[in-house]
């Protein structure tokens, strides 16, 4: 890889991570109903089509990270159990990040929207099902019939909020930054012929000057 494609790729993750970070917080202090609405899951569907499983893998870490400080998870999770927490804040959004993107790679070679649509899908279902065993495994007992209220707010409308969502914004999102693209380097690729368009003349010129003072 040329080191300017490394730096595009550097750019394009990190502008991705801060993007997952603001939206974390939004969702941790702004809240939205019983559960807030993870918007997040589009970032990590985008990430996981252009980059890859690990940088899916990446923004779903940091996503977790983010939601296990925020006072809601504190509260009612962290304080009963610490490492289960932990761990099923970071798995949940981690293991949709990274399975959506080796999901894309498979099935890109065959149709890439398919591929954005099935990647994105993936990510909320993932997502919600390991919350639900999460929950189910470990504070049931704790919070017995407030987590059936929980349950069916999150396989509801906030599901639903986030698998349209994910659904129609993510594969929009991810094809108007490969057009962007291709016209970037299609530009870049007539600039560069251009240069040495001229540098070729400029030589041609400078033989034919050294020809003429020969003579």
């Amino acid at each position: 890889m040329k080191n300017n494609e490394r730096i595009k790729r550097l750019v394009g993750v990190s502008i991705l991570i801060a993007l997952a970070i603001a939206l974390t917080l939004i969702s941790n202090y702004i809240p939205t109903g019983v559960v807030n609405i993870n918007l997040v899951l589009i970032v990590i569907a985008v990430g996981a089509c252009l980059y890859g499983p690990w940088v899916g893998l990446l923004l779903g870490l940091v996503n977790g990270v983010l939601t296990i400080i925020a006072p809601a998870t504190l509260a009612y999770f962290f304080s009963l159990h610490p490492l289960a927490t932990i761990l099923l804040c970071l798995l949940k959004t981690g293991l949709a990040g990274f399975v959506a993107g080796w999901v894309f790679k498979l099935i890109k070679k065959k149709s890439e929207f398919v591929a954005t649509v099935v990647a994105s899908l993936l990510i909320p279902i993932i997502n919600t099902g390991l919350f639900i065993l999460g929950v189910i495994a470990f504070f049931l007992s704790v919070y017995g019939d407030s987590v059936t209220t929980l349950l069916t707010a999150v396989l509801t409308l906030n599901f639903l909020i986030e698998f349209l969502s994910i659904t129609i914004i993510s594969p929009v999102i991810y094809r108007i930054i490969i057009v962007i693209k291709h016209r970037y380097l299609h530009n870049e690729d007539q600039t560069s012929d251009e240069k040495t368009s001229d540098d070729d003349q400029t030589s041609n010129d400078d033989q034919t000057s050294n020809d003429v003072k020969e003579d």
